[in-house]
């Protein structure tokens, strides 16, 4: 007599992701195993009320962190390459 396989217990999960065309591309990291088949079932999610919200750049400030350079924006070439820093001075007007 055939044993049954034990099934490992049935995980769903819901998934946004975007179609390019010929991908799909998940909004978060998925914590699935590697090299297995998994079966989709998709349907059409309505658009955001506010696009915008939906890019990932709109939250970039969340991103950012305290450096303590206060001219690393005029000056990042410096701080990565190291270029010569600019002449962050203020130009007197010359007429």
């Amino acid at each position: 007599m055939k044993q049954k396989k034990q099934m490992k217990s049935i995980m769903q999960e819901n998934i946004v992701a975007f179609f390019d065309g010929k991908v799909l591309h998940p909004k978060k990291a998925l914590n699935l195993e590697y090299n297995h088949y998994y079966l989709l079932n998709i349907k059409p999610v309505e658009k955001s009320a506010n696009p915008i919200e939906d890019d990932p750049a709109f939250d970039i400030a969340a991103l950012a962190v305290k450096t303590g350079i206060p001219d690393l924006a005029s000056n990042h070439d410096y701080y990565l390459y190291g270029k010569p820093k600019r002449n962050n001075k203020a130009k007197a007007n010359v007429k």
